[in-house]
């Protein structure tokens, strides 16, 4: 059995009974979500109508009902990491499922899977979270002693409470009671920091090689030929979109016209009376990306859209990994290393 979207409204209506719902707001809130996690509504299609996988109707109707959650609300500004590497991986999964039967095409469906995850950018939104987590517990290996060590020393050695604070006493670095004088503290740091950026420096090399062969990859499998002169273009274009990005990101006055849209767009209001002011704050947020990139490049820019990533097409990541660190190890790597380097 398949479900077409009158059926989605209907239990929609059938769970919230304090909204009111209408079947068009409840139309415009699905796509919206699909809009979001870059998943194409017209792969449904069956002899005209929408057809969803009947295993997948509940699915679509919790996002509906969780349409206003903070989480949510996240995903639909574009921001993947605030609502959570669960959150937006949860949902990733069940939209990758819907796919999978629906497509069963496997080069259509890479395609649209590949559509799918960049725009999530599921693989940054883990990253990070994994990376906070990671650090901020080296951080707490650094934080000051929260027992008194002194008080600790002056019980005899094996009564059951000594060996009681020895168990649960977390591991801390430069304790009060270490026998480290402050050149060996500052030693140690030193040679502590210089590990880590050399690990650092390790990372940063791997990964641009990464990218390299990774960039050298989706080209060989691409229908369009490039020359090399050519892709160091679209790095350099690549690059500037990030930094252009990057400011935005930073810019009070667009951030706050944002906010300004979000909250038309999520207004009860919205239909009957908010596009005009939607409308004015479109053209605002256009001049404002212009403003913002005469000011770094000198001109306005008009930015390449890329295909979607066909990765039934590519080479492993285990494969193009393995090759970026082997590569690193025997040439290690420069700034001044360009991308046309065999």
């Amino acid at each position: 059995m398949a479900y077409n979207v009158a059926d989605i409204i209907r239990m929609v209506q059938e769970k919230d009974k304090t909204t009111n719902l209408t079947e068009k707001k409840i139309r415009e809130k699905l796509w919206e979500i699909f809009d979001s996690f870059g998943v194409e509504r017209t792969v449904f299609l069956k002899d005209g109508a929408y057809a969803f996988p009947d295993e997948s109707a509940d699915f679509l109707v919790s996002l509906i009902l969780d349409y206003t959650s903070p989480e949510m609300k996240a995903v639909r500004k574009d921001d993947f990491v605030s609502a959570g590497f669960e959150y937006v991986f949860d949902i990733i999964k069940n939209f990758h499922e819907m796919l999978r039967i629906a497509i069963p095409d496997k080069e259509k469906r890479g395609k649209a899977l590949g559509q799918m995850y960049s725009k999530a950018r599921l693989e940054s939104v883990m990253g990070r979270e994994t990376l906070e987590r990671h650090f901020g517990h080296v951080l707490e290996l650094f934080e000051r002693d929260t027992v008194d060590k002194g008080e600790i020393n002056r019980l005899e050695a094996g009564t059951e409470l000594h060996r009681q604070i020895d168990v649960e006493e977390d591991f801390r670095f430069f304790k009060s009671d270490d026998p480290m004088i402050v050149d060996d503290r500052i030693a140690f740091f030193t040679m502590m920091m210089d590990d880590y950026k050399a690990l650092l420096d390790r990372h940063i090399g791997i990964y641009k090689y990464f990218c390299q062969m990774r960039w050298s990859d989706m080209n060989e499998t691409s229908d369009d030929t490039f020359t090399d002169e050519e892709l160091l273009e679209q790095e350099a274009e690549v690059y500037d979109w990030l930094v252009f990005l990057a400011h935005l990101r930073r810019n009070e006055t667009y951030n706050q016209l944002l906010v300004q849209r979000a909250e038309i767009v999520e207004s009860n209001e919205f239909a009957r009376n908010k596009k005009d002011d939607l409308k004015r704050l479109d053209t605002e947020i256009k001049i404002m990306k212009a403003k913002i990139e005469v000011e770094l490049f000198g001109r306005t820019r008009n930015w390449m859209e890329p295909d979607p990533i066909d990765y039934s097409k590519l080479k492993s990541t285990d494969e193009i990994l393995e090759a970026a660190i082997k590569k690193y190890e025997a040439v290690g790597y420069t700034t001044e290393m360009d991308w046309d380097e065999d």
